[in-house]
């Protein structure tokens, strides 16, 4: 190795790029469609963090390799308060790593449930706070011509002060753009909507309590008007305790759904009834927020909520106490017989491979490749390290 290459290894050591070594694994929490999440200690710092284990093989059978591929790219381009932040992202041979903020409070369909059994459903304030703040993320995809697709309390988790941050983007779109998986990025499409799918099964259209007709019907006019409905479902779920077209099967559900079974109850108040409705319209070009979000924002329900210092004010009532770390060091796993099916010979073959890398330079990029092995390629907020595989 050249003597410069090894200045540039330390250089970088220092700057805390994460490597294989330096996450141990303490417990499962919590289990994607296509990967485990574990809560894990930053052994350089003793930060707890997240790490999304991803099997890439049992991504390419399945054909799901794009959808890793997205949700990469959106964790690094998205910035906002109340959507997760993504420190690092590496990967072996075998596994895509995605390190994670650790978010104590756990997920917000997991407090709901809580808060039902003890007290029935939110209060009205504090329901209103929560739903502000999703509508706040909502406002931010308009921005960016973005649209989620699987907007649920399940893809939401909850911060040491339990507001809300977003998470799951591997169904996400940008509107008027098709993700080409070739450049490992988002291209203009000649239809400006981008907007026909053909729907061979119900696992590309999110959570089917959640969905949209014009999902079902594949007959969409404007991906956001699907996240509209998607929020008030949730919506109408913060108040009743439960959503309004779930069935005792998928067909049940679908055919609720498109029959537009809908009963709000009587005795919420008004302006409740009234959004519920204007959200949950089942033609989408009339659904409040259609043509912008602030439509839904303007609206009597979020009277007296500043949207944009939401994040800095506290959660109108906390039912639930911030849940204490020390329930999740019960037992340290061993990161390398999760991270790898291979003997110990062979980690120590890829962590030798890792540390003797020749760095070249390019401007704010490094690049550095092993066979079709690669390492981090990103940390924090910058881009160190370029992927041709995995970004």
């Amino acid at each position: 190795m050249f003597e410069e290459d090894k200045q540039n290894l330390v250089r970088n050591d220092k700057r805390g790029l994460p490597q294989i070594r330096n996450y141990q694994l303490i417990k499962k929490i919590g289990q994607g469609t296509y990967g485990k999440i574990y809560l894990a200690e930053d052994t350089k710092n003793l930060n707890l963090v997240g790490l999304k284990i991803i099997d890439k093989t049992f991504l390419e059978i399945l054909g799901k390799s794009e959808e890793a591929f997205i949700e990469q790219y959106m964790l690094i381009h998205l910035k906002h308060n109340n959507i997760m932040n993504l420190k690092s992202c590496f990967q072996t041979k075998q596994k895509l790593i995605f390190v994670l903020e650790y978010l104590k409070n756990g997920n917000f369909e997991d407090y709901l449930q809580q808060i039902q059994s003890k007290n029935g459903i939110l209060s009205y304030e504090t329901s209103k706070f929560y739903l502000a703040e999703i509508l706040n993320i909502l406002l931010y995809f308009q921005e960016k011509k973005l649209a989620h697709l699987d907007l649920k309390p399940g893809n939401i988790l909850m911060d040491e002060r339990l507001h809300l941050k977003l998470i799951d983007f591997a169904t996400a779109k940008i509107i008027g753009k098709e993700f080409d998986i070739n450049s490992k990025k988002f291209i203009k499409t000649s239809n400006s909507l981008n907007n026909k799918k053909n729907i061979n099964n119900l696992n590309i259209i999110g959570t089917l309590e959640y969905t949209s007709p014009e999902m079902l019907n594949e007959n969409i006019i404007n991906y956001k008007s699907c996240d509209i409905w998607s929020f008030g479902i949730i919506m109408y779920e913060l108040f009743h305790g439960y959503t309004p077209f779930k069935g005792q099967s998928d067909f049940e559900t679908i055919e609720n759904i498109k029959n537009y079974k809908l009963k709000i109850n009587e005795k919420l108040p008004n302006d409740v009834k009234d959004l519920i409705k204007k959200l949950l319209t089942y033609e989408e070009s009339k659904r409040i927020g259609f043509n912008d979000i602030k439509e839904i924002m303007n609206h009597k329900f979020f009277k007296g909520i500043n949207f944009n210092d939401l994040y800095n004010e506290k959660v109108p009532e906390n039912f639930k106490k911030s849940i204490s770390d020390s329930q999740f060091l019960e037992r340290k796993i061993s990161f390398q017989e999760e991270l790898y099916s291979t003997d110990e010979s062979t980690e120590n073959e890829i962590e030798n491979i890792i540390d003797n890398l020749p760095l070249k330079n390019s401007k704010n990029i490094i690049n550095f490749s092993f066979g079709n092995d690669y390492c981090v390629v990103k940390y924090e907020n910058n881009l160190f390290f370029h992927d041709d595989y995995f970004l």
